[in-house]
C-alpha cells in the first residue's frame, strides 16, 4: 500500500509547502486583531489533547487575572458563518468541544467561525479580553498569532509521523519552525521504556527545529454522574466503555490507570460521532443489569439527550498538568498581555 500512499504524501507535502511559502513570503498576509493571540494546535490528525490544554490555559491565566476569550472553527457545529456559544441553546449548534469548554468555564466567551479572524473580531467587539486562545489554530495562518503551541500525543507511534495519507501529519515536521513550544501530552500513559525512547526523539526534534518542549500528563480527576455529581470509582468488571473520540486507546489507558483494569467491552465510534437513538438502544440491549457505562466528558455532551442512559452513564473528568520547569512557558504567555 505504501507505493500508492507515498506519492500522494509527497503531493500533499508539496501543496502544504506551497501554502506555507505563500504566507512566509507575505504574498498572503495574516490579519492582526486588537489583542494578542495564542494558538493551540497540532501537526497530526486525531486527538492530541487540545481541549484539555485550552482548559489548562484558561485555569492558569484566570489565576493571574488575565481575561481570556476562545476562538475556534466549531468543527461539526450546525451554524452558518459565526456564532457565540450559549448553553441555553442545543449543543449541536456549536459542537461538542466548545460546549464542553463553556460548561467548564461559563464566563469565558467562546466564539466560533470557519473564518477565525471573524470570530476574533466579534469576540473583541463584544467582550473585554486580554488574550485570545485560538483552538486548533496552527494551520489557520490567516489569523496572525503571537505564540504557537503545538501538541503531540505521546501514545501515538513515531512510525506514523509521515504526511497524509501515508501517516498522520497534516503538514511536515519542518513546520515546527513556526512554533515556539511543543507540548507532548499523555506522558503519564507511557511505560518507562517508552518514556526513555520518546524523550530522546523529542529532544532531537526540538534541537533540529530550535523549539522548546514540555511534557504534559492527562490526569483522571473524578467520575461524575448524569447530574454532574461526583461518584466513587466504578467496578470495571461491572462496566463498559463508550467513546467517540480521536484516541480511544488513550481513554482505555486512563481508565486502566485509575481503576487498575479496564472493562472488557468498549463501544468505539468515530471522533465527534453524533449518536443515534438506535445505536444507544443497541448498546443498552447488550448490557447486563446494573452495568455502568463509562465515557468521556466530551461524549457526555452528546449522550445527555438519551434518557435511557441516565441511571448508568458516568463520565471521566480529566485535567492536563505540565511537568518539569514551566516558569519560562508561563512567563512567555503572560508577557503577551503586558
Amino acid at each position: 500500500m505504501n507505493w500508492i500512499m507515498r506519492p500522494l504524501s509527497h503531493l500533499y507535502s508539496g501543496v502544504m509547502w506551497t501554502r506555507n511559502w505563500v504566507f512566509d513570503q507575505q504574498i498572503l498576509k495574516s490579519q492582526e486583531v486588537s489583542v494578542p493571540v495564542l494558538s493551540v494546535g497540532n501537526l497530526t490528525t486525531g486527538g492530541t489533547g487540545k481541549t484539555p490544554m485550552v482548559a489548562l490555559l484558561i485555569r492558569e491565566l484566570e489565576k493571574r487575572n488575565i481575561r481570556v476569550g476562545i476562538v475556534s472553527r466549531g468543527y461539526k457545529g450546525n451554524f452558518k458563518d459565526y456564532v457565540e456559544v450559549d448553553l441555553h441553546q442545543p449543543w449541536e449548534i456549536f459542537g461538542d468541544e466548545p460546549t464542553m469548554l463553556k460548561q467548564q468555564f461559563p464566563k469565558v466567551p467562546i466564539c466560533l467561525s470557519p473564518r477565525r479572524v471573524r470570530a476574533a473580531q466579534e469576540l473583541t467587539k463584544n467582550h473585554q479580553v486580554d488574550l485570545i486562545v485560538a483552538d486548533d489554530g496552527f494551520q489557520h495562518r490567516i489569523l496572525q498569532r503571537n505564540l504557537d503551541i503545538v501538541l503531540f500525543d505521546a501514545t501515538v507511534p513515531m512510525s506514523t509521523y509521515q504526511v497524509l495519507p501515508e501517516g498522520r501529519l497534516r503538514e511536515p515536521l519542518s513546520s515546527l519552525k513556526r512554533a515556539q513550544w511543543m507540548v507532548v501530552t499523555k506522558w503519564n500513559l507511557l511505560s518507562e521504556s517508552e518514556k526513555e525512547q520518546k524523550q530522546a526523539w523529542f529532544d532531537r526534534l526540538a534541537d533540529v527545529w530550535k523549539i522548546k518542549w514540555l511534557k504534559a500528563d492527562l490526569q483522571s480527576v473524578e467520575w461524575v454522574d448524569w447530574e454532574g455529581e461526583r461518584v466513587s470509582n466504578p467496578d470495571p468488571d461491572k462496566s463498559a466503555l463508550l467513546s467517540g473520540i480521536g484516541n480511544p486507546l488513550a481513554f482505555e489507558a486512563s481508565v486502566r490507570m485509575l481503576l487498575g483494569s479496564a472493562p472488557a467491552k468498549h463501544f468505539v465510534f468515530e471522533d465527534h460521532h453524533h449518536f443515534k437513538a438506535s445505536e444507544v438502544q443497541n448498546i443498552v440491549a447488550q448490557l447486563k443489569s446494573n452495568t455502568k457505562v463509562l465515557t468521556t466528558e466530551k461524549d457526555m455532551v452528546r449522550l445527555r439527550e438519551f434518557e435511557e442512559l441516565r441511571s448508568c452513564l458516568l463520565a471521566l473528568k480529566t485535567e492536563m498538568t505540565l511537568g518539569g520547569s514551566t516558569d519560562e512557558f508561563w512567563t512567555q504567555i503572560v508577557g503577551l498581555t503586558r
